[in-house]
Order: C-alpha cells, then structure tokens, then sequence
C-alpha cells in the first residue's frame, strides 16, 4: 500500500529522525503541515502523536514538486510520472477533458477523503487539492462512512480547474 511505502522511505532514509521532513516542509514553505509518525501507527497515535495538513498546504507541496524546487529535474520527472500512474481516479481526476493529464494521490481515512492533483495541458497546469470530512455520523462509532458521496464533487472540482487550462485565444 501506499502507507507501507511511505513507512519504508521515512524509516530507510530515516527522514523523520533527522528532521528532514519537517526541514523540507518549512522550505515549501507549508504552515499546517506536520509528520510526526509513521503512517497507520496506532501506538504513535495513543501516545498523541498525530499528522496534519490542510488542502492549501498540499498545493504548495504539489507546486514545490512541479517547479523542481522539492527535487532535482529528474527525480520531479520521477516523481511526476509515479503521480501520473494513480490508479484510483474517482476523485478530482474523473471527469477531466481530453488532452488534460492528471498526477494526482488520493487519501482516506475513515470518515474522511482527500484528493490532490496536478492538472495539465501542454504547458499549462493547475494544482488542486479538495478534502472532506466529518464523512461519519458521530453518533455511530463505525458506522457507514459516506466519503464515496463526494467523489462527484471531487470530479466537478477537477474538471472546473481544467477549464482554466483552455488555450487563450
């Protein structure tokens, strides 16, 4: 899963140990963005260790990336194209038009969805992150979660983001 590779890149290179996480979210710069545990660690969790982030941080990671100021040119193209092999699309990417190119991640937890993506045509492109929560009823410790009920808007957003990609005349 992605939660497992995520947790064999931070423990291989050791990133949240050395603080180059944390080092490189303040170079984005992000302002509500913390990693502070391994990704589905319950124990972290117990102990109140929690990750964070908002929709405009992850636009400005997404554009960090884009612009090669997170990565060499190579590893950005890497990187890119691995964003660009997402097979979940039902979100932002789902309704987009032809010729539109999506390097998009996808994010649930329960009760909770978030998608983010770099749109593209030709030379134009847009970052866009959408996120919803409180996708449970709080009165119903584990019951239904209905976070499948905003992949239409999720698709309605990203295709709204596409149009402004439309060459100018």
């Amino acid at each position: 899963s992605d939660n497992d590779a995520t947790n064999a890149v931070l423990d291989h290179a050791a990133l949240l140990q050395s603080g180059e996480v944390g080092r490189l979210l303040a170079e984005v710069p992000t302002r509500h963005t913390r990693l502070q545990r391994p990704m589905m660690d319950p124990a972290s969790v117990a102990a109140g260790l929690e990750n964070e982030t908002c929709p405009q941080d992850l636009v400005d990671l997404v554009v960090a990336l884009r612009t090669a100021r997170l990565l060499g040119p190579d590893l950005t193209r890497l990187a890119i194209g691995l964003l660009r092999d997402q097979q979940f699309v039902a979100g932002l990417p789902a309704a987009l038009p032809a010729g539109v190119v999506a390097a998009s991640k996808t994010g649930e937890l329960p009760g909770l969805r978030a998608d983010l993506a770099l749109v593209e045509r030709d030379d134009r492109w847009v970052a866009v992150a959408a996120v919803a929560d409180r996708l449970t009823d709080p009165e119903e410790l584990g019951g239904p979660d209905h976070g499948t009920a905003v992949l239409p808007l999720f698709a309605t957003i990203g295709s709204l983001s596409a149009e402004r990609l439309r060459p100018v005349d």
